[in-house]
């Protein structure tokens, strides 16, 4: 994962700050709607951004199925996260049809 040091922007301990370059040529898409829709293979472990266009819920693992008591990712919020194994993301929509967008860090 590259990070970068963005000029002149510190943390409140004076350090220098770090943040993720993200590949957007490299983003997964998946669009969902009142059926549970999942990434076509498993995603790398990694640093990835996902961003949905509607309020969505999700799930992981190795065949997840998303359902509406699961976690709630909301609309148009980049949100990262931290895939520790070889997992893939599902996704079912809170009210409307959508797409998930899982960015990979570079």
């Amino acid at each position: 994962m590259a990070l970068s040091q963005p000029a002149g922007m510190k943390n409140n301990a004076g350090a220098a700050l770090q943040v993720a370059a993200w590949d957007w040529a490299g983003a997964t898409n998946v669009a969902y709607t009142g059926s549970s829709a999942a990434t076509g293979s498993a995603l790398a472990p990694g640093l990835y951004l996902l961003v949905a266009t509607t309020i969505c819920h999700l799930a992981q693992g190795a065949s997840p199925t998303a359902a509406t008591s699961d976690g709630i990712l909301p609309a148009g919020v980049p949100v990262p996260w931290l895939n520790t194994e070889s997992q893939k993301l599902a996704a079912i929509r809170a009210a409307d049809n959508g797409t998930l967008s899982i960015i990979p860090a570079l």
